[in-house]
């Protein structure tokens, strides 16, 4: 099974918070949207899956071990192909690390997986506009991106510190790459902000 993990505060404050189900951002009925695992190297056309489909990209250990990023680069850049992928896509991914169940560590606490995502984030980092939102998806590219310590663990949840103003760069960087999405396909800039402000979700 593909982990999720969840940073739960973005800055020095202590305060525990449950994870949140996936569900689609525009929903009415906030009812779980469907999604699925993409296969890697994918074989097809994002734009043929589905436009309520959530695309849950699943980093298997093997890669990170191995610092591969051929396959999960592959599919990212399909996204931004064209215009046509970058509106059908948006507030879709759902990034997630597979084969570290067991692994009592945070996912944004074990160097080599921090060390493999920094790599992908330089060559694609366009996680602002794509990602689901208000799932917390933010706290964890972010915890991923920035020196993170845990400060606590209770009952299963864990809270974790960001210098204030690391966390201020990492984040003007990743939405710095919706500017640049933005420049290259035509973007509204409403629609670019809008995504900015909604990724700020996981942070309220």
């Amino acid at each position: 099974m593909a982990r999720q993990s969840l940073i739960l505060t973005p800055t020095n404050d202590l305060n525990l918070r449950p994870s949140q189900p996936a569900v689609m951002h525009d929903s009415p009925t906030s009812t779980p949207a469907p999604m699925i695992t993409v296969p890697l190297p994918y074989p097809g056309k994002v734009t043929a899956i589905p436009y309520d489909t959530l695309l849950v990209l699943s980093i298997s250990r093997r890669f990170v071990e191995e610092a591969d990023l051929t396959d999960v680069l592959g599919f990212l850049k399909q996204l931004t192909a064209s215009r046509e992928a970058v509106f059908a896509c948006r507030d879709r991914l759902i990034l997630a690390f597979e084969g570290y169940d067991h692994d009592p560590r945070e996912i944004y606490a074990i160097p080599e997986v921090t060390a493999y995502f920094r790599r992908l984030n330089a060559e694609w980092p366009h996680w602002a506009w794509f990602c689901v939102k208000g799932i917390q998806q933010a706290r964890t590219i972010i915890a991923l991106l920035a020196d993170t310590k845990v400060v606590a663990s209770i009952a299963g949840r864990t809270a974790a510190s960001i210098e204030p103003a690391q966390h201020a760069a990492v984040a003007a960087s990743l939405n710095a790459a919706v500017d640049c999405l933005a420049q290259v396909f035509g973007i509204p800039p409403d629609a670019a902000q809008a995504a900015k402000d909604r990724w700020l979700i996981d942070y309220s």
